[in-house]
């Protein structure tokens, strides 16, 4: 390493501990869905599920597997920018193992991605901190367009906050498109703490430069776009999901429901958002008067379809990623 910072490690053991904690958080979600189904009616909730059809789960799934593949072709774009230049159907699986552990503390799942382009593609962990960045503002900028779209549902009286979802995308986005604000304030810690640590900074100042890579304005719009794409395809699982169950309800008020759950279970900070998504979706659904025997289900429904069953596509490509890192084959 060129710098100090740290650079994660992955082995066998460490990873048998983390398959721990996904297990965990499974028993933990199922208990708690399990206890929320009985306070809105037991055997209501197993009727709706029982309402979605083998043909429909297919769909459900397939449309997840559009989201996976759309917002993971942000990884393969914003590794062409920075020079990477590793194969497309070799970052899908370094993006998809990530997957497996989106649910375990501290982003590990995105280090994992960046250990792997180290190992299999002696790309500095450093270099890749940018894509650790880029990849959940694009998907925050992604959400929030759609939250913005999904207010025009509820009518006028909404315009205050079309404005200030508006006003934080067009600050984030001036902030990262001039390295200056960066560097200054780089500049400004190392002469507070980081004299002991020059070259953690000078990592610090070149991820900045990289990091204004990512976001021209047609890296950005591209990545942006990928991620709506993705994001929509479970909008669109969520809608059909409601409908199925007997609920009314219009695909531009899902849109908000889902995308506005989605950063508020984020800015939560617990691993996939558990608890705060859900939490959201359903306090949100019953707002709108959909009946808690159909909220409760659906959000079970659209939280395994994009949550859990991203976590076991990633166990699926772990063990294919893992060998690829012990042969060490570009």
């Amino acid at each position: 390493m060129n710098s100090q910072v740290k650079e994660p490690k992955f082995n066998p053991k460490s990873i048998k501990k983390m398959e721990y904690t996904v297990v965990i958080s499974v028993l933990v979600f199922t208990a708690v869905f399990v206890a929320v189904s009985f306070y809105a009616g037991i055997e209501e909730v197993k009727e709706k599920l029982s309402l979605i059809s083998p043909s429909m789960w297919a769909i459900l799934l397939g449309l997840s597997l559009i989201n996976y593949m759309a917002r993971g072709m942000k990884w393969h774009i914003f590794g062409n920018q920075l020079g990477f230049n590793v194969p497309i159907k070799r970052m899908a699986i370094y993006y998809f193992s990530g997957m497996a552990l989106t649910v375990t503390p501290g982003k590990i799942g995105t280090a994992m991605r960046l250990w792997l382009l180290k190992k299999c593609h002696n790309i500095r962990y450093s270099k890749g901190l940018p894509l650790m960045i880029m990849d959940p503002l694009t998907d925050l900028a992604s959400l929030f367009l759609l939250c913005i779209m999904g207010l025009v549902s509820f009518g006028g009286g909404h315009t205050a906050s079309i404005i200030v979802f508006g006003v934080i995308i067009a600050t984030s986005l001036t902030i990262l498109n001039n390295p200056k604000w960066f560097l200054k304030i780089i500049k400004g810690l190392y002469a507070l703490f980081g004299k002991r640590k020059k070259r953690l900074f000078v990592a610090l100042q070149k991820m900045a430069r990289n990091i204004t890579k990512l976001v021209t304005p047609w890296v950005f719009s591209q990545t942006v776009f990928f991620s709506m794409m993705g994001w929509g395809a479970s909008i669109l699982a969520f809608y059909l999901t409601i409908q199925n169950m007997g609920g009314e309800i219009t695909f531009l008020e899902t849109m908000f429901i889902f995308s506005f759950a989605t950063i508020i279970g984020g800015a939560s900070m617990t691993p996939g958002g558990l608890g705060g998504t859900e939490a959201s979706m359903i306090l949100l659904l019953i707002t709108l008067g959909i009946p808690k025997e159909v909220a409760i289900p659906a959000t079970i429904v659209i939280r395994f379809t994009t949550l859990w069953f991203g976590v076991f596509v990633g166990f699926c490509n772990l063990p294919f990623a893992l060998k690829l890192a012990k042969n060490k084959n570009p």
